[in-house]
This record gives C-alpha cells, structure tokens and sequence, in this order.
C-alpha cells in the first residue's frame, strides 16, 4: 500500500474536519515485479504526488 494523498471529511463526532488517508494498492501478474517497480518510481517522479510524508494529523502540510 502507498500513502498518495489525503481527503477532508467532516466528524459526524466533533463536527470539525478530519483528514482521511488516501492509499493504492498494487498487485501484478507472476514474473512482473520490475513493471511495478518501474511503475511506481515514475509515480514517485510525478509531479502530482507528494515527496514527502509527515507525521502527525496531517501527513501532507
């Protein structure tokens, strides 16, 4: 599983704004770990993903 972002989502608890994980998992066909390998460093490339992760409530300040 990989940490690609995070959501707003209203507590039905607080009423206040919680921040919710937004997470991928990937699976591929037997003798095809490189391709995901390879797929996954180019996702780490892009622009639109985060670098970093922080700890915290908020894991993308």
């Amino acid at each position: 599983m990989f940490l690609v972002g995070q959501v707003p989502q209203p507590s039905k608890i607080t009423g206040g704004e919680q921040n919710l994980p937004v997470t991928i998992s990937l699976m591929s066909a037997h003798g095809t770990d490189s391709n995901l390998t390879e797929l996954v460093e180019d996702m780490a490339r892009s622009s639109y993903f985060e670098k970093s992760v922080n700890v915290g409530k908020e894991a993308f300040a």
